[in-house]
């Protein structure tokens, strides 16, 4: 397993996200068998008053359906929410679903982020979404063992931007390595920001963060001191 996870150069590929996703305490998530959007609690802490819910978009970016439910995510349980309403996308080959779940005062506790195909063939279509440049900013806060590197982004655009990866590099473009990153490899939807927060051993040299995705233009952001 670990070889998936991590390069011998300690990159940390796709299938590091997708476990780490996979494995949150508090983790929302869509059983693909029988369309039940259920809420995995592995802690010892009850989550009251949580609320469940779903959005879907066409592959334009376009919201065209949403459902929630306020649910007791009891602990060390699952608790389930609802079972997805599709119907709105009955018509459509392709189309993204974003799930969030959220605590009483508004926090976000998990999302996850699908796309579903009528047909395998369909998911050629990814390769049609519009290209999108991402927006934001990098500022850096260095210490004697290490440097801290918060990135925001935004997607302005209309469209989906799919699969997000930030890479730090220097000001010359070389890669800095080992970084552990917060998240890699989301989604952004239309008018979405995320922020992400870059940790590595590196301290002294002048950097940028690299960003791309699968329908993202490469765009470097200089890292503000």
């Amino acid at each position: 397993m670990e070889w998936q996870l991590y390069s011998s150069d300690y990159e940390t590929n796709g299938a590091y996200f997708g476990a780490r996703k996979a494995c949150e305490p508090l983790h929302v998530q869509c059983n693909l068998d029988d369309r039940k959007v259920v809420v995995t609690n592995t802690t010892l802490a009850a989550v009251p008053d949580a609320t469940v819910r779903a959005e879907l978009f066409d592959l334009q970016g376009r919201r065209i359906a949403g459902q929630q439910s306020t649910v007791l995510a009891a602990a060390n349980a699952t608790t389930e929410a609802f079972r997805l309403d599709e119907s709105a996308a009955a018509s459509l080959p392709l189309y993204f679903v974003r799930l969030a779940l959220v605590d009483a005062g508004g926090r976000t506790l998990s999302d996850n982020f699908y796309w579903h195909a009528r047909r395998e063939e369909d998911h050629r279509l990814l390769n049609t979404l519009p290209r999108v440049t991402l927006t934001g900013a990098a500022t850096v806060k260095r210490g004697e063992e290490a440097s801290v590197v918060t990135v925001e982004l935004t997607n302005p655009a209309t469209s989906v931007a799919l699969l997000v990866k930030t890479t730090l590099r220097t000001a010359t473009g070389e890669r800095v390595l080992p970084v552990y990153a917060s998240d890699g490899y989301f989604s952004l939807l239309p008018g979405e920001s995320r922020r992400v927060i870059l940790e590595t051993p590196v301290t002294a040299t002048p950097l940028q963060v690299a960003v791309d995705g699968w329908n993202a233009a490469p765009t470097a952001l200089p890292v503000q001191e």
